[in-house]
């Protein structure tokens, strides 16, 4: 059986592209019930579990959430010692 059965069959959501990027609130919750673990932990494990705190937006549009998600704890080099770049398409991780 292949994920998107599983899911489809057993939870009622066949899409599985983005169960990283952004799950839906009816699936998390039927997680939560079914499995004990409380919602806010279960979101923490997607990636917009992490915006704001480690991305600033899952939109790779904005132009300053790459430099912000590459340097914003950057201690290796200092702001005016590093190469800026133009990079209009990306994705976190």
């Amino acid at each position: 059986m292949e994920l998107s059965e599983l899911l489809e069959h057993d939870l009622g959501y066949g899409q599985v592209d983005d169960l990283d990027t952004a799950p839906p609130l009816s699936l998390l919750t039927m997680l939560s019930q079914r499995s004990g673990i409380e919602l806010d932990r279960l979101r923490c494990m997607s990636f917009a579990g992490w915006v704001p705190w480690l991305l600033d937006s899952l939109d790779d549009q904005i132009p300053d959430a790459l430099e912000t998600y590459a340097f914003q704890l950057s201690v290796l080099l200092p702001r005016l010692r590093r190469k800026t770049r133009s990079i209009t398409s990306w994705r976190t991780w």
